[in-house]
């Protein structure tokens, strides 16, 4: 068998595993087109393209872009049957630019820069799968916290400034859930270091499982942890949190053969569309409800609006 093309192993070092490079070799010779995002909040973000795909701000877009500029349904990129992709633009205000020439319609070339609304800006790329792996790795590692899987502070940070905004824009809700570990302190001194590692990775694990696929949940910062929630109210965001808030308590958290018992308590916090607060505030009208949590006990949910 030729194996001149092999890839050197050592020359790529951002795949997760050995078993992940194989799986990617045995598929390498399988093209497939793609957009990655290289301008705005979701920079690094690699997206296949399928079919007929619509691209701007509306819920229901494939590609979601919620950015200054850009239209509710903004553009289309669809696959031909000669294999080509196509991008047009579909009446929208600003108007989408490839390689900076406005366009009604073209064939998109491999590395055709595509630029929609004000700061969105994707580039044209057809990629194996070594490649597909490469740049959903990178994303991954510049989006997630290394220890607990959640997403990281930045991450946290862009998204709900973006989030914010679509609410403002839609008069839809938002809701923000604080999260602190009760007494982390305490874990640290009698389990040591390893095991308050344990507690957060399984912490952060058993958050994400408990809500929706379209909620957000994110490293804050120590053992604070946030959950962004789309499209609800304060009433269902209460809610939301006593179910994390129960299925924390009734974790097992297992390390060096011990089972360490954990709680956290929870503030929450909520905006309705309009003119609604900086994601500061609303981090901060959040973390008001979390301090009053502690006060009063611990392992429980406070809210406010």
């Amino acid at each position: 068998m030729d194996e001149s093309n092999d890839l050197d192993e050592g020359d790529v070092t951002c795949i997760a595993s050995r078993a992940e490079l194989f799986a990617a070799r045995n598929k390498a010779h399988s093209i497939h087109p793609y957009l990655v995002v290289v301008a705005g909040p979701s920079a690094g973000r690699l997206i296949r393209v399928d079919a007929r795909m619509t691209l701007g701000r509306a819920p229901d877009a494939e590609v979601r872009l919620d950015e200054d500029g850009v239209s509710r349904r903004h553009a289309a990129i669809s696959s031909q049957p000669d294999g080509t992709v196509e991008i047009r633009d579909l009446g929208s205000t600003n108007g989408t630019l490839v390689n900076d020439e406005p366009i009604d319609r073209r064939v998109l070339r491999d590395g055709d820069r595509v630029i929609i609304g004000h700061t969105a800006i994707l580039k044209f790329s057809y990629c194996d799968a070594v490649e597909e792996a490469v740049q959903r790795n990178l994303y991954e590692s510049a989006t997630r916290d290394g220890l607990t899987g959640a997403h990281n502070r930045r991450w946290f940070d862009e998204a709900a400034a973006a989030e914010l905004a679509f609410a403002r824009r839609h008069n839809r809700p938002l809701s923000l859930i604080m999260v602190d570990i009760d007494h982390f302190k305490l874990v640290n001194d009698r389990y040591g270091h390893p095991g308050g590692d344990a507690v957060l990775r399984a912490l952060g694990e058993l958050m994400t499982r408990t809500v929706r696929h379209e909620d957000a949940v994110a490293r804050y910062g120590g053992e604070e942890f946030a959950i962004l929630l789309r499209d609800i109210g304060l009433a269902e965001a209460v809610q939301c949190a006593e179910r994390v808030r129960r299925a924390i308590a009734e974790a097992r958290v297992e390390h060096a053969g011990q089972v360490i018992p954990v709680t956290a308590s929870f503030g929450v916090a909520a905006v309705q569309g309009g003119d609604g607060p900086t994601p500061a505030a609303l981090v901060q009208a959040a973390d008001r409800c979390l301090y009053l949590a502690k006060e009063r006990g611990r392992n429980r949910v406070e809210s406010g609006s």
